[in-house]
């Protein structure tokens, strides 16, 4: 049972910070903290069953959380303690003596008065699943997120959809089965030539990064340096880059490891290069790239 307090008899004469009951069973349990039943505020939740007598009472357990009145308003994650100046209510602000109800739940106004559903703390309620992709962060269900999170999240779920996609889906290579791209050099060392288009609009169809990029034909000497951007004509952004060299004693092509941003499906990608030499060089190049 989430809950158990200790129950005392009746309505008539109360001690401060107790617990009463009321009605048959199965008794509604209220909340006291002045000596006078007219004060009895907030229902703590209906008795799940005696756990053992006692002196003072009974000791029961509760089926249904608590919800009480509050001095004044809150929001569901706060910390709900007993009100130091309204008698029977509860209170975010933590008054000098402190009588921690609970984490307030789910908060409601009606005209201006607040209601608080409290859990303990520490309890982990069966609170509902929340969307994909929410941006919620109240509960802890919100952090760690829905199993159709996706890369699109920020939710711990969503975190090892984007790091298992990036690890373990399939390599892909564009161009497939067909020859690279050309990409021309800028004649001025140093200095970025013209775009060309390496992927084109609607080419992949699944939002993908770009892990490699293999250098397929390199024919003169020197030190390169390429970059890639994502988007449309006009709005291209940049998404990586990376350097490679070629010497005369090294004449074997490669792929460098390249890191890139999710980027979006259908996207046109495309890219430029400069480099040490001052040839405006043709490189042909393709990339190697993972789906989410």
């Amino acid at each position: 049972m989430p809950l158990a307090v200790l129950v005392n008899a009746d309505l008539v004469t109360q001690p401060k910070y107790s617990i009463v009951r009321a009605g048959l069973a199965p008794l509604s349990c209220l909340l006291a903290q002045a000596d006078d039943g007219s004060h009895v505020v907030g229902l703590l939740g209906t008795r799940d069953a005696d756990v053992a007598p006692s002196a003072g009472g009974n000791i029961v357990g509760f089926a249904d959380g608590m919800t009480v009145i509050l001095d004044g308003s809150a929001v569901a994650g706060d910390a709900i303690y007993l009100s130091g100046t309204v008698a029977g209510a509860g209170t975010n602000v933590a008054p000098s003596i402190k009588v921690l109800l609970g984490i307030a739940y789910f908060v409601m106004n009606v005209g201006g008065t607040y209601y608080a559903s409290l859990i303990q703390a520490g309890f982990i309620p069966q609170v509902p699943v929340p969307a994909p992709n929410s941006t919620a962060n109240t509960f802890s269900s919100d952090v760690v997120g829905n199993k159709q999170d996706d890369e699109n999240g920020d939710s711990v779920y969503s975190k090892g959809y984007r790091t298992d996609r990036h690890d373990h889906s399939a390599a892909q290579v564009y161009p497939t089965l067909a020859a690279g791209i050309n990409v021309t050099k800028s004649a001025t060392p140093w200095t970025l030539g013209a775009f060309a288009v390496l992927v084109p609009t609607g080419t992949i169809t699944s939002p993908f990064d770009v892990h490699g990029i293999n250098f397929d034909d390199v024919p003169a000497n020197g030190v390169y340096e390429i970059v890639l951007y994502a988007g449309p004509n006009g709005s291209e952004v940049e998404v990586g880059r990376v350097r490679f060299t070629r010497t005369s004693a090294n004449d074997v092509e490669l792929e460098s490891p390249f890191q890139s941003p999710i980027i979006s499906a259908n996207s046109q990608v495309k890219v430029k290069l400069a480099g040490s030499n001052a040839t405006a060089t043709v490189v042909t190049i393709s990339i190697r790239y993972h789906v989410y």
